[in-house]
C-alpha cells in the first residue's frame, strides 16, 4: 500500500559503487530502492559522490564494497550472514556485494532484489532509532523475500522514517545487519 501523503519527502542519497556492480543490476537496484521508500512517501535522490543537490539536506552515504573488512566475521547461513553495516556515525552504510552475491548463488532471487533490500535496510539504520529491526519486512534481521511484506517497511517505521527525514534527525548508533 503507497503512503497516502501525495507530497513525498526527498533523501538524498550519495551512492559508492566501490564493487562495481555490473550497470543492469544497479540501474535495476536503484528501481527496487525507490520502490520500497516511496511506498512510505520518501522520494530517493541519487547523487553522485560529492554531487549531492545544494538546496538538499547533506546526503546519507551508501558505499557499496566487494567484501567485508577482516574484522566483520559471518559464521551464519548467507541470508542471516551480515550484508551490510551501519557505523555509529550515523551518515553512512557500507553493502558487502559479495556476501550478497554469494547469498543468492543457490536460489532463484535476482541479485538486484537481494541487493535492493539490504541497501534500504541499511539506510533504515540511518534514519531509524537504536533497535528498529523487526519481525518481518525490511527491517527483519535476516533477508526473507518469501513473505508478501518482506519488502515494505512497517507502518511504525516508515512514519518514523518520514518524521527523521522532516526534522533532519540522523541516529548515530552502530549495526551490523
Amino acid at each position: 500500500m503507497a503512503w497516502p501523503d501525495p507530497a513525498p519527502i526527498d533523501l538524498v542519497v550519495e551512492l559508492r559503487d566501490l564493487a562495481r556492480v555490473p550497470l543492469d543490476v544497479m540501474r535495476d537496484t536503484k528501481v527496487e530502492v525507490e520502490h520500497t521508500f516511496l511506498a512510505v512517501g520518501v522520494r530517493i535522490i541519487w547523487a553522485d559522490p560529492g554531487r549531492a543537490p545544494r538546496d538538499e539536506p547533506a546526503p546519507l552515504r551508501l558505499f557499496l564494497v566487494g567484501s567485508a573488512p577482516r574484522t566483520v566475521r559471518s559464521d551464519e547461513a548467507p541470508l542471516v550472514a551480515m550484508l551490510g553495516v551501519a557505523p555509529e556515525s550515523g551518515e553512512w552504510a557500507q553493502v558487502f556485494y559479495g556476501r550478497v552475491a554469494a547469498a543468492v548463488a543457490r536460489r532463484q532471487v535476482p541479485i538486484g532484489v537481494v541487493l535492493a533490500h539490504v541497501m534500504a535496510h541499511e539506510l533504515g539504520h540511518l534514519l531509524l532509532p537504536p533497535n528498529s529491526h523487526s519481525a518481518v519486512g525490511v527491517m527483519r534481521r535476516s533477508v526473507d523475500l518469501t513473505h508478501p511484506t518482506s519488502r515494505r517497511f512497517t507502518d511504525e517505521q516508515a512514519g518514523l522514517i518520514r518524521a527523521a527525514l522532516a526534522s533532519g534527525r540522523r541516529y548515530a548508533w552502530s549495526c551490523s545487519s
